[in-house]
Parts: C-alpha cells; sequence; structure tokens
C-alpha cells in the first residue's frame, strides 16, 4: 500500500506542479449555501473514488503492526468512519472555497495548485520511504 499511494500522490503531485488547470471566474449570483455545499461535497466524494483511496491509504498507516485480518464489524465501521473523515473534508473544504473563490485571482489559484502539489508529492515521498524502510530493516 505504501508503495501504491506514494507513487499516486508523487503523480498528482507532479501533475499539479504542472499548472495546466483553467479556472472560470463564479458568476455574482451563484450563492451557494451551507446545505448545497454538503450536498455537493458528498456528491463529490461518493462519484470520485479517488478520494476515498487517498483515505484509505492514510487509514493503512494506523492499523497496529501485525494485524492482518480485521473483523467484519471494523471493517463496516472502518468504513464509515473514511467516508465521514472524507465527507467532513470535503465539506470544509467547499464551504472555504465558496467564500475565498470570489476574492481569489488566477495568480492565488496557481500559486495554492503549486503548494498542494508539494504537500502530496511530500506525502508520497514519506509513503515511499516508509516502504523502502520496511523493506530494508526485514
Amino acid at each position: 500500500m505504501d508503495l501504491l499511494g506514494g507513487c499516486a500522490l508523487i503523480f498528482f503531485g507532479i501533475r499539479m506542479l504542472e499548472g495546466h488547470q483553467t479556472y472560470k471566474q463564479p458568476s455574482e449570483s451563484a450563492s451557494n449555501g451551507i446545505l448545497q455545499n454538503m450536498i455537493q461535497s458528498f456528491l463529490l466524494t461518493v462519484i470520485n473514488p479517488l478520494a476515498l483511496v487517498f483515505f484509505m491509504f492514510i487509514s493503512v498507516q494506523l492499523l497496529p503492526e501485525g494485524v492482518s485480518r480485521l473483523s467484519f464489524f471494523h471493517i463496516i465501521g472502518g468504513s464509515l468512519m473514511i467516508s465521514a473523515g472524507s465527507l467532513s473534508i470535503f465539506s470544509v473544504v467547499a464551504l472555504i472555497a465558496s467564500k475565498l473563490g470570489k476574492s481569489m485571482n488566477q495568480k492565488n489559484l496557481h500559486l495554492v495548485e503549486q503548494v498542494t502539489g508539494v504537500i502530496l508529492m511530500g506525502i508520497g515521498f514519506y509513503f515511499l520511504g516508509d516502504f523502502a524502510l520496511a523493506l530494508f530493516t526485514k
């Protein structure tokens, strides 16, 4: 998991650093409420499997060493917690983005994209380092 997760995060980080994204300007009449932001976040989470994969890669790091099987109850509970965590993070991001998005210009959006890319790459390199450490210490 560390190898796949690390490679995926580094790949996405590099894609973000390339910065080929285009952004449309929000219309003045488009003001989303908190409920609408939460619904959009939920739909994005359900539709975008990479969000759940990201949280699964993070959650693998939290399992105790030596655990090879989990009970059905733990699998269902963990899946619900991953979904709730994903939904809550994306809801907060959507709320912040809706409030700040109107005041952001292209230059600031590009800067945020590059910082996010560097953060993703850092997490990816951490996973790869963790994989290499586990591989060479055994």
